[in-house]
């Protein structure tokens, strides 16, 4: 879907939503919306669909998905996260993108035009010390096998690499979302910590 960029005043520009999708999500002329964004691309989220700890997320096609759509209801600590897309891809993605990074969630009910994921554990919480502690010596590992793989020019090493970089996503993650959802102490630096940790 493309739409023209307008300009409004000397240095702000807008972009219209598509009614439809407005319509579909309950939003009407000053809600709020959340915006992520991501290099070039922006992710707007209607807040007017979250219900309690739930959330519904409508992608038309494979070429509208991104993980994030995704991580960052879980990011914010929605329980159960719904994604309805008429494109079959879409819904094999979120249930990779569920089985590969989201800690603690699992697919509960698949249908025609829709998945959900919801929120299967209960007290994990408690362990974001361990878990903490775990991305850390996860990231030295990693850059130390990284530079021994170099020096050493050992490809074989490359699909280990793989591996624990895709653990380390989804500690990071998972950190992230107990931090946010349970208002941990330091909370903002932590945060920032385990983002920093994750990027490295």
């Amino acid at each position: 879907m493309n739409r023209k960029v307008s300009r409004i005043g000397a240095s702000t520009l807008m972009v219209s939503l598509p009614s439809k999708w407005c319509k579909m999500n309950g939003l009407k002329k000053g809600d709020d919306v959340e915006i992520a964004e991501k290099e070039a691309t922006l992710l707007i989220s209607a807040k007017g669909k979250l219900q309690g700890n739930e959330v519904t997320i409508h992608v038309n096609s494979i070429d509208d998905f991104a993980r994030w759509s995704i991580s960052i209801p879980y990011l914010e600590g929605c329980e159960t996260i719904r994604v309805v897309s008429p494109d079959i891809r879409v819904l094999a993605r979120a249930q990779d993108v569920a089985m590969g990074l989201l800690t603690g969630f699992e697919i509960i009910d698949i249908g025609k035009g829709y998945c959900t994921l919801k929120n299967v554990s209960r007290g994990i919480e408690e362990e974001f010390p361990a878990l903490f502690n775990r991305m850390q010596a996860l990231s030295i590992a990693m850059g130390e096998s990284i530079i021994e793989a170099i020096e050493l020019r050992n490809h074989d090493d490359l699909p280990s690499l793989l591996r624990m970089e895709t653990l380390s996503n989804k500690l990071s993650l998972f950190c992230r979302r107990i931090i946010r959802s349970n208002r941990i102490s330091n909370g903002y630096s932590l945060y920032s910590a385990t983002g920093n940790l994750e990027a490295i």
